[in-house]
């Protein structure tokens, strides 16, 4: 028996559905349980991570290995499916050793690229897992439903400038994130000399 979060990801803006690939590059998706003991880090119980397609030409065929697929529109023939805007991430979860919940799961998920964590959305309560005999093949993520939950996804940062999510509910951002994204900005402006030192700014500057 598979237990799965099916997550439908989607842009913090509307863009054309071509330019959404650029979103779930590098992307993975982990699920925490969070309980009474633990209800802010909570225990991981999987994670989806994506993978291109083998073949650029034919990019609505997903990696097989792929546990994020990105969705396409199949017109009739003979015009190719169209990209959309839109994608499932499938995660099978693995439940703690005696795990022990009322009613449904309550999850913290965490979006990362590229080895560094940029968005945490906290406390998803009694969300509902979809229950299969195994898990299904990647081509088939897109039909799954109902979704557990939405998740947005921030716009893809250029390299070498600096990022910091802010979580919908007000609650202080990760610190060091804040911290990477100040020394960021701080490495690229005009410094005196010495360079100025991070614990050493006074207010104004």
């Amino acid at each position: 028996m598979a237990n799965l979060i099916i997550i439908r990801l989607h842009p913090d803006s509307s863009i054309p559905g071509a330019d959404f690939a650029n979103y779930l590059s590098g992307l993975t998706v982990t699920a925490f349980d969070l309980s009474c003991g633990d209800p802010k880090i909570g225990t991981a119980v999987g994670s989806a991570s994506y993978l291109p397609p083998p073949d650029p030409g034919q990019p609505w065929i997903p990696d097989p290995g792929s546990g994020i697929v990105q969705h396409f529109t199949i017109p009739l023939l003979p015009f190719p499916p169209t990209p959309e805007a839109v994608a499932t991430a499938v995660i099978e979860v693995t439940l703690p050793s005696g795990y022990r919940e009322y009613v449904t799961s309550d999850l913290r998920v965490e979006v990362s690229g590229g080895g560094t964590s940029f968005f945490s959305k906290s406390m998803y309560y009694d969300v509902e897992l979809l229950a299969l005999g195994s898990l299904p093949p990647s081509s088939s993520f897109p039909a799954l439903g109902p979704p557990s939950l939405y998740l947005k996804l921030p716009s893809p940062v250029a390299p070498g400038l600096a990022t910091l999510e802010l979580n919908d509910d007000g609650s202080p951002p990760n610190f060091q994130a804040l911290k990477d994204a100040v020394t960021t900005v701080l490495s690229a402006d005009q410094q005196p000399n010495p360079p100025a030192v991070l614990g050493t700014l006074t207010a104004d500057r």
